[in-house]
């Protein structure tokens, strides 16, 4: 047993001597405080009762309180069974509901939402019932409706392959839905119209200020592409090539040139993917050499992409005998693919600014450096290699979210290039199409969407919708967000 004196301890003194204590009650040890000109003591556990507080009262010392004079109290309970608001549920109703969409699969592949959900509380959200896209439905009739994406084509994208916020878009209304409106109109007279093609420049730059649609309505033209069994190069995310976020190295059979085996190969596997109806009978007219890997000629235009996807070493190769088919033409018989070809490239303006990306001798490279970004832009920049009009179309959107990926020349921004970036000479044979502002029946039209789909609960009326339209300019991203903020009430 040891006896601390504790006639000359100071305030701080005590609560030093009172947390000693408290650690010896944890580990096993019982503390006895008195009065001050007498002894601490300090004994085992079983040779004294249990302490339950410490009184510091000025009329009673410094002692300990033994544990009966605090016994615990009943916890009231109340029967909810009872309560007016409860509501027996139906064992039907009681099991616990999950739903899982195609597009809501995380990276892992497993839903984004947390299904432990409490079933007496959770109901499934109200799921808009939307047509399914397709180009019967492009036309000006229908401009302002809504129509759902294929499901097997958007079923195939991970969260991160979709490009901007579609991605929250899509999980927060429950469907996959976005509106027809007069730039997809566009798009899809120049897929289905060669003569159309042959008028325009060998680029196609969608542009807009930031928000008004670029991108979902890039999507729904490769979505089309797709339902037509069009090949497609899809690019939803090009600032992902050059923000330095993947490994890359010297290209060995050119040392001024940097490869990126991990983007080229995880590229190729996802265009395996989102092309299953485009490679169900295009096959390789001759034979192509990967590495130690031959594929014979006739074999399957499939076996390229996953041979490419599966060994990163080869992925460049796989890549540049693609391209070649590409640029053959949709005619088998002049060693083409056998079908026409999609190249769309959402964020194109980062292909054309000094990337994050730096040399042996550490000096940022320039995007035409990297391989897979020379390879790429050849089937537009470079006129004995660019896409003919014939063979298919080329498809970008200039992106306005990011400040150091902005281009003159690529984009309607009037303003200068961040201090330190590097351009490349733009194509100067550019179409562009202009996504306006959404327009009030426009504006009308998707407040009904959303509150069919659980974002929006209050009437809507066209008063309303012209407010927000004020409000927001017409900004379909603003009318989302503003959505998510706010209450009901706020909305009026």
């Amino acid at each position: 047993m040891h006896r601390f004196p504790t006639s000359s301890l100071g305030g701080q003194s005590r609560r030093n001597l009172l947390t000693a204590a408290r650690s010896l009650i944890v580990s096993n040890a019982q503390v006895t405080l008195v009065p001050s000109g007498s002894l601490a003591a300090i004994a085992p556990r079983s040779v004294l009762p249990p302490l339950r507080a410490i009184n510091t009262s000025a009329s009673q010392g410094l002692h300990a309180t033994p544990a009966a004079a605090y016994p615990p109290k009943a916890r009231k309970t109340t029967d909810r069974s009872k309560s007016r608001a409860f509501k027996k549920p139906d064992k039907k109703s009681a099991e616990k509901k999950t739903v899982e969409y195609d597009f809501m699969k995380s990276d892992s592949g497993g839903p984004t939402a947390d299904t432990s959900v409490n079933p007496l509380y959770y109901t499934d959200p109200t799921l808009p019932v939307l047509p399914p896209l397709s180009t019967a439905d492009v036309v000006p009739e229908n401009i302002g409706q809504v129509y759902a994406l294929p499901t097997d084509f958007v079923g195939k994208f991970k969260a991160s392959q979709f490009p901007g916020m579609l991605f929250d878009c899509f999980t927060k209304s429950h469907s996959d839905g976005l509106m027809v409106r007069k730039p997809l109109l566009q798009l899809t007279r120049l897929l289905t119209d060669p003569k159309a093609r042959a008028d325009q420049g060998p680029l196609t730059l969608l542009t807009g200020s930031r928000g008004t649609g670029k991108s979902a309505t890039l999507l729904q033209t490769v979505a089309l592409a797709y339902l037509q069994k069009w090949f497609v190069l899809y690019v939803p995310n090009a600032t992902t090539w050059v923000d330095s976020s993947q490994p890359y190295s010297v290209d060995p059979n050119d040392p001024a040139q940097y490869v990126q085996p991990e983007v080229t190969a995880q590229w190729l596997g996802f265009l395996a993917k989102i092309n299953g109806p485009a490679l169900e009978k295009a096959t390789l007219p001759t034979a192509v050499t990967l590495g130690e890997q031959t594929l014979a000629a006739g074999s399957p235009v499939a076996d390229l992409l996953h041979a490419g996807a599966d060994q990163p070493a080869v992925a460049h190769q796989a890549l540049e005998a693609l391209l070649t088919l590409v640029r053959r033409g949709p005619t088998p018989a002049d060693g083409g693919l056998g079908v026409p070809t999609l190249v769309a490239v959402d964020q194109v303006n980062a292909l054309y600014i000094s990337t994050e990306y730096y040399s042996t001798d550490h000096q940022r490279l320039a995007p035409v450096q990297l391989r897979l970004i020379r390879s790429v832009r050849a089937l537009w920049d470079d006129k004995q290699t660019a896409l003919n009009p014939a063979a298919g179309l080329v498809a970008t959107a200039a992106d306005m979210s990011r400040s150091e990926f902005l281009v003159p020349g690529l984009s309607n921004y009037a303003g200068r290039v961040p201090a330190g970036k590097l351009t490349d000479p733009v194509p100067t044979a550019i179409t562009p199409i202009e996504i306006p502002p959404y327009s009030k029946s426009e504006t009308m039209a998707l407040f009904k969407f959303y509150q069919k789909s659980d974002l929006v609960y209050h009437p809507i009326d066209q008063v309303l919708a012209t407010k927000r339209w004020i409000l927001t300019n017409g900004n379909g991203s603003k009318l989302f967000q503003y959505c998510l903020r706010h209450t009901n009430a706020d909305l009026l």
